[in-house]
């Protein structure tokens, strides 16, 4: 189908990674985003749901696929080799399926796309294409190439560096804040150079200062309390800018990938299955995840965040556990991770799921054969040569399932389910006009 012209230009689509739902209805009651208020309209923002595992290369692929992550193949930052024990860092050509701008751009329409992840490398499509965080440079990460001197006249950031809020975190604040600032200012040029037909830009700041800064927005003596509520301040000129553009917010939808909650620990999921006794070490010198796997002595492995396989004969090339006790394995893992505590005596994980429990779980496809999903507070790493199973470092927010948000302002969504973030790709394709691709896991909520 070929994509008609909308009069004024099509949809515009803002990513606010990692923001809940509950959070901006309190900056909202605060005061603090007025400019979100007005473009809102007295409508209340609908609670998304997000993806099992809860990590934002997985849920973004399943907004940009309308698949869940068993079937789109991206399960987290770091990917298993399929039958193996290597691992691949997920890129566009790891995704199966088309993605809601190339749709978009093969039916004739004209797409900007900005920062969503694993769009690396950029796309070619008739548009704009700005990778993500996991491009290795910017120099890498634009489409058409003769774009990446705008974006550097921009002061472009394609992400704030982390790993500087492990050793400054006012200096991270000031790096999250200058991205933001950067990211915005980019917004506006690009929107304003054309009436696009999909305008999708994706802000990572959000995420970044939720991880390292929920503590301080939490507690109002906290060192950099106010500079949260700084940042949402200048987020909210971003609304009320683009609500000055738009006249309306008819052409505008506003979503999140994940919640947010405050963080209790780090937990090592590896280190606890060496105790168990379900991985065997047979080196503790840093590498690669699995690396340090003695797999003649390994029942179950791990990697983050939550996933676990079994070292399955025939299918693992040095796996250990006959096909007939794989049942048996997975059952016993379920028994003793249910009764996994904190040094509190607080539980560690809400449920654990069971191959064909998990979401969009194929048959031969590389998916975990177990997924341990966290209770709020407990952030799952893989950490097998850590010190500790329980830390506490610099972070202190962790991903949620559920308050995740989602303004709709194209048209009323249905009442009769939670929107789940791979709706998002048929929904917004109905909306264009454009043919919804058959088997999709996520439907359209218009």
């Amino acid at each position: 189908m070929t994509m008609a012209r909308r009069a004024g230009g099509g949809i515009v689509v803002i990513g606010i990674d990692g923001v809940p739902r509950t959070l901006v209805r309190r900056l909202i009651d605060e005061g603090v985003m007025p400019c979100m208020k007005a473009l809102m309209g007295g409508r209340e923002p609908a609670e998304l749901h997000s993806v099992y595992p809860t990590v934002s290369s997985a849920a973004w692929t399943s907004f940009m696929t309308g698949l869940q992550p068993p079937r789109h193949g991206i399960m987290g930052f770091v990917n298993k080799t399929q039958g193996g024990y290597g691992i691949v860092f997920p890129r566009r050509e790891h995704i199966r399926g088309p993605l809601l701008q190339e749709i978009v751009s093969t039916a004739g329409g004209s797409v900007f796309s900005m920062g969503v992840p694993v769009t690396y490398p950029p796309m070619e499509l008739h548009g704009v294409v700005i990778s993500c965080f996991l491009s290795p440079g910017l120099d890498k990460a634009v489409w058409p190439p003769e774009e990446l001197r705008t974006l550097r006249d921009l002061g472009y950031v394609i992400d704030p560096d982390p790993l500087v809020a492990h050793q400054d975190r006012a200096r991270f604040m000031e790096l999250v804040l200058l991205g933001l600032q950067k990211r915005i200012d980019t917004i506006k040029y690009y929107f304003r150079r054309q009436n696009w037909d999909l305008f999708l830009a994706h802000v990572m700041e959000t995420d970044r200062l939720h991880h390292f800064f929920w503590r301080d927005y939490a507690d109002p003596s906290a060192p950099f309390h106010s500079d949260f509520f700084r940042f949402y301040r200048e987020l909210d000129r971003l609304f009320g800018w683009l609500g000055d553009e738009l006249g309306d917010s008819k052409r505008l939808v506003v979503l999140s990938d994940h919640g947010f909650c405050g963080l209790d620990w780090e937990v090592n999921v590896g280190k606890w299955m060496v105790q168990q006794g379900l991985t065997e070490l047979r080196a503790q010198t840093p590498g690669p995840p699995l690396a340090n796997i003695e797999w003649s002595r390994t029942t179950l492995y791990s990697m983050i965040p939550g996933r676990v396989w079994v070292n399955q004969q025939g299918r693992e090339p040095e796996g250990i556990v006959a096909p007939a006790d794989v049942g048996a394995v997975l059952d016993g893992l379920r028994q003793e991770a249910m009764a996994w505590r904190d040094p509190h005596g607080v539980p560690v994980l809400e449920k654990v799921l069971i191959r064909e429990e998990i979401p969009g779980f194929t048959p031969g496809l590389d998916a975990p054969d177990a997924l341990l999903v966290p209770r709020r507070g407990m952030d799952l790493k893989d950490g097998v040569l850590r010190p500790d199973v329980f830390e506490r470092k610099v972070l202190s927010g962790m991903h949620t399932y559920d308050d995740a948000l989602l303004f709709f302002g194209p048209a009323p969504i249905r009442a009769d389910r939670t929107p789940w973030i791979g709706d998002m790709a048929p929904t917004l394709l109905s909306v264009s006009g454009l043919d919804v691709p058959v088997g999709l896991d996520g439907v359209s909520l218009v």
